[in-house]
């Protein structure tokens, strides 16, 4: 409750903002977005089609080292958990990413047949599809992370946040709650903005901290990120 009170009063200041590039620390509910060109990526159907930019790249460092991406169906008491997927193969614990190193793809039945390997316990009626999603948390408090920024945002909230071609990794969206740092306290809240990086860019070169705070967002569990020469544009 006092995070809530504390988000309202802070978005009540609305400060002028330039557009630019800037450190930015994206909450849980925000970073699930910013993953979805990996998931896209370690798709079993998208690798058998020809279509992912990591086809052939697993057991290669991709990422930077602090990333570790699982996807789990087993998980106690998740609303995504389940014994087994809809094709009867035991759900399990997948490491996807390693310490930034692609260590294995979605597959079901039908797409672990086409490229030789066997089901991962993710079928569904699209194809491949996570349970549920975690992305280990860093070393970091989220108040460490805000004090390392000398000018740059904090994002809540956004509207139409999405990777219109998830392969390419551009990932972009209208900023509705956005809130300015500088010399790391929060100022007040910006207005009139959209965020663009490029996922597999970012998480590679421009990764600053994760969160050792993580939140449950129904499908997956994430902390907060916090990116660098991520840009922020005006209107």
């Amino acid at each position: 409750k006092q995070d809530i009170i504390q988000l309202f009063d802070n978005a009540k200041t609305v400060v002028p903002f330039q557009a630019g590039s800037y450190p930015v620390i994206f909450a849980p509910s925000e970073v699930s977005y910013l993953l979805a060109p990996f998931l896209a990526s370690l798709n079993g159907k998208a690798v058998a089609r020809d279509i992912s930019p990591w086809k052939d790249k697993l057991g290669e460092q991709l990422l930077d080292p602090r990333i570790t991406l699982v996807d789990d169906g087993t998980l106690p008491y998740a609303a995504s958990s389940q014994p087994f997927d809809r094709e009867g193969v035991p759900t399990r614990r997948n490491v996807l990413i390693d310490q930034g190193i692609a260590k294995q793809l979605l597959l079901d039945l039908q797409f672990a047949r086409a490229l030789g390997l066997e089901s991962t316990g993710n079928g569904t009626l699209a194809g491949p599809s996570p349970h549920h999603v975690c992305l280990d948390p860093g070393s970091h408090s989220l108040a460490d992370m805000q004090r390392q920024i000398q000018r740059g945002l904090i994002i809540f909230g956004t509207m139409g946040a999405w990777a219109n071609n998830p392969y390419s990794g551009n990932v972009s969206g209208t900023i509705s709650l956005g809130l300015l740092i500088e010399k790391g306290e929060v100022v007040g809240r910006v207005k009139d903005c959209m965020f663009s990086i490029n996922s597999f860019k970012h998480f590679k070169d421009h990764l600053i901290a994760i969160s050792r705070e993580t939140k449950d967002e129904g499908s997956a569990t994430l902390p907060y990120v916090a990116l660098d020469e991520v840009v922020i544009s005006t209107t």
